[in-house]
């Protein structure tokens, strides 16, 4: 994450780190100081600080697309070296992070050595993750309207629900989208009405239901551009005509 990111880039209350790859934090108590799960919102660089090390050996959960860029990429200079036959093989930058495993010549494969790092998962699709031996928690990847392959995060679990945004792009037709995603609904007041009601009922004082039936612990919400004076227009406007899809298709439900 950037610098200054609160909390070593934790999503609180959960040892799990977040777009953050450094090394290990033997200040912090266990688990924090091993952090049993690394979420990985998309592949800018300032959100992949420490990834590109060969010590890193944690598990990853990322979108499909995010790690298929990953395992793509290459600087430059490795690049023209490979086709200047100065290297024998293309040498990947983050190739580190899946290593296949070794087919002899026999047809015996070896597994020595073989490893995936990079668990992807597919949008909209609650996955289940240990991140101890009694404790799981539930992932659901959202779209974050970003980058390719850039996504929000779902936690959920026994301390609570938490929503981690990463970089996202806040437009209309992107709020009204989140706002049918069937995940996050069970999370959004239908009205004011409901959302007093729903206050007064965690504050023990209204016994009314409501039609919000979960809560969010907290949310973690990058603000930099928000914050800043820069108008950031809107990508339709930048966007060739035949690029922009019909309005019917920017509001699924499963975005």
């Amino acid at each position: 994450m950037p610098p200054g990111t609160p909390y070593h880039s934790f999503a609180l209350p959960y040892p799990i780190r977040v777009d953050n790859f450094t090394d290990t934090l033997d200040q912090l108590p266990p688990p924090y100081n091993r952090p049993p799960l690394h979420l990985l919102t998309h592949t800018h660089s300032d959100h992949i600080d420490g990834l590109a090390s060969k010590s890193f050996a944690y598990r990853v959960i990322c979108s499909p697309d995010a790690k298929e860029m990953l395992l793509r990429h290459e600087v430059y200079a490795e690049r023209s070296f490979y086709n200047h036959q100065y290297r024998a093989e293309k040498k990947k930058t983050f190739g580190h992070l899946k290593v296949d495993p070794y087919v002899m010549p026999s047809g015996q494969t070896l597994f020595t050595g073989s490893r995936d790092l990079l668990h992807a998962i597919p949008l909209n699709t609650p996955t289940e993750f240990d991140i101890s031996d009694s404790e799981t928690v539930t992932i659901t990847l959202i779209d974050a309207n970003h980058c390719p392959g850039s996504v929000m995060f779902l936690i959920e679990g026994r301390r609570g629900s938490v929503l981690h945004t990463g970089d996202l792009r806040a437009e209309p037709w992107f709020l009204s989208s989140i706002q049918r995603n069937h995940f996050l609904q069970p999370y959004l007041a239908s009205s004011s009405q409901d959302l007093r009601i729903f206050v007064a009922r965690r504050e023990g004082t209204h016994a009314e239901a409501t039609d919000l039936v979960k809560t969010l612990e907290a949310i973690y919400l990058d603000t930099a551009c928000l914050l800043s004076p820069v108008v950031v227009p809107s990508k339709v406007l930048f966007l060739p005509a035949h690029f922009i899809p019909p309005l019917t298709s920017l509001l699924p439900c499963d975005l």
